[in-house]
């Protein structure tokens, strides 16, 4: 069982929501990880055998507990399309 069982059209839809997100510039890296394994429907223990990373790793950083290297947010970004970035917080969302 390697796939969780949300919908393609839910999945699409969180998808285009994740990206309007990302170009606004207020996804957090945890929660880019997270949604960009639920975008691909793969379970987590799935997610982190196809990027080459451990489990608990991958556990900790959807927590916002892991300390990951860059090398492996890297890795983990790239799935999506994305890379690590710098931005103020103040210009990218106020409400931050």
């Amino acid at each position: 069982m390697g796939r969780i069982s949300v919908r393609k059209d839910k999945r699409e839809k969180l998808r285009s929501e994740f990206y309007e997100r990302v170009d606004r510039g207020v996804v957090t890296p945890q929660e880019a990880v997270r949604t960009l394994r639920q975008i691909t429907g793969l379970t987590q223990p799935k997610f982190a055998a196809r990027l080459k990373v451990s489990l608990v790793s991958l556990r900790a950083i959807e927590r916002g507990t892991g300390n990951p290297t860059k090398a492996t947010l890297e890795r983990l970004l790239a799935i999506g399309g994305l890379c690590l970035s710098v931005a103020r917080k103040s210009v990218l969302d106020p409400d931050r």
